[in-house]
């Protein structure tokens, strides 16, 4: 996490910086609150995979961290980061999003 929490700070597409086989799309999906197709990224490091969402303002949103069981993700994981980016995309909205620093 600490690895990937530095390559975020630069503030580059984090695709800019990784490979294919450390970094790749794992999600697409069409999004009621943006009306677009919205994408969730996979990066891999050993066993673990962390899903995120590039948000606004080179923002990396995090909507899950898993151990890796098998090659595919379940319906269950995408559906779950699927619904943490149509929960923040629905707090941007409605300005209800609060930053901490």
């Amino acid at each position: 996490m600490l690895y990937l929490v530095k390559l975020a700070q630069a503030g580059q597409p984090l695709s800019d910086m990784l490979d294919g086989k450390a970094l790749h799309e794992a999600h697409s999906f069409h999004s009621p609150i943006s009306g677009r197709v919205e994408k969730v990224w996979r990066y891999r490091r050993g066993e673990i995979r962390v899903l995120f969402y590039y948000a606004d303002g080179k923002v990396v949103f995090l909507t899950g961290v898993l151990v890796k069981l098998k090659d595919k993700f379940s319906t269950g994981d995408l559906r779950a980061a699927q619904k943490a980016v149509d929960e923040y995309l629905q707090a941007r909205a409605d300005g209800s999003l609060a930053w901490v620093e």
